[in-house]
């Protein structure tokens, strides 16, 4: 997989102790894994300004937590770890480095600590989603890294199919399973003459639509290559119930979807399906941006 040549990467110290939060030493492994899978080449960023939502800076000196970051990659096979700190808000520091410095991969942790229970994204990751012009990829701390299948979304256009061929490629670097979604509604004619159709005609009708769709699924780039490894499911209805149907069936470590180019405020809306999961997904997320993405950062 040669996708991900150039890796920007987010850790963050407790404010507590300094030390490395449950989240970056999360973030770490699995970029430090990725590296040393892909050849990809990792710089890690660090902002000591805190978004009014996350906790407070560390109000004492990090040395304790910089020395356990150099330990983890030493041990990870990264004997010369790049380190870079910044004065900017975090989300708006990986953006301008991703603009200026040409990075194709930002990591990050899942929020270390949430006031609401039902927001398993901080505001950083969140900002990061749906601003980010390259790829996110949120870890989240509670889920193994080299276990489960991995999961991708798909409503058979380009930003969808981005997601599926780049979900496919991880799935063969690290020969997992990989489960794809495609959720569709009853096409408009067809509901149309439904009426005038007997049950078993209307049945072949849907089954055939649905055919038509695995087809479509199958013939994406990477897909067939996974033989039984790569299994399709049709779903029949809303995007967003099929795909945390299967998610809460199968439980990933991954989930890979994609997000809209244009449309409503640029760098906000992400697509009614995204808005809907991307609180309620529990595994880690792979965001992908589609070609025509317009960042809406200077």
């Amino acid at each position: 997989m040669n996708q991900f040549k150039s890796i920007l990467v987010g850790i963050d110290f407790s404010a507590r102790s300094g030390r490395l939060t449950e989240g970056a030493r999360s973030v770490i492994l699995q970029a430090l894994r990725l590296s040393n899978e892909t050849g990809a080449k990792l710089q890690f960023l660090y902002s000591n300004v805190r978004d009014t939502e996350e906790d407070a800076a560390p109000s004492f000196d990090i040395n304790a937590g910089v020395d356990e970051w150099k330990a983890m990659c030493k041990e990870g096979g990264l004997t010369d770890p790049q380190y870079v700190e910044s004065e900017e808000a975090p989300w708006l520091a990986f953006i301008h480095r991703v603009l200026s410095g040409g990075y194709d991969l930002v990591m990050v942790a899942k929020r270390n600590r949430t006031r609401r229970m039902d927001q398993q994204m901080g505001s950083v990751s969140m900002k990061l989603v749906r601003k980010c012009p390259c790829p996110v990829w949120v870890v989240n701390p509670n889920h193994e890294h080299d276990d489960g299948p991995i999961l991708a979304a798909t409503d058979l256009r380009e930003v969808g199919n981005r997601g599926v061929e780049l979900a496919a490629s991880l799935a063969a670097l690290e020969n997992r399973e990989l489960y794809i979604v495609h959720a569709w509604q009853i096409p408009f004619e067809l509901q149309v003459s439904a009426s005038r159709m007997g049950d078993a005609e209307y049945k072949d009708r849907t089954d055939a639509e649905a055919e038509k769709a695995r087809i479509a699924v199958r013939a994406l780039s990477g897909v067939e290559a996974l033989g039984d490894r790569a299994h399709v499911m049709i779903a029949l209805g809303a995007p967003s119930t099929g795909i945390l149907a299967v998610e809460r069936k199968i439980e990933p470590c991954l989930s890979v979807m994609g997000t809209v180019g244009r449309g409503g405020i640029p760098g906000f809306l992400m697509g009614n399906t995204a808005e809907r999961l991307i609180y309620k997904l529990e595994s880690s997320l792979l965001v992908v941006k589609p070609e025509d993405f317009v960042c809406p950062v200077g």
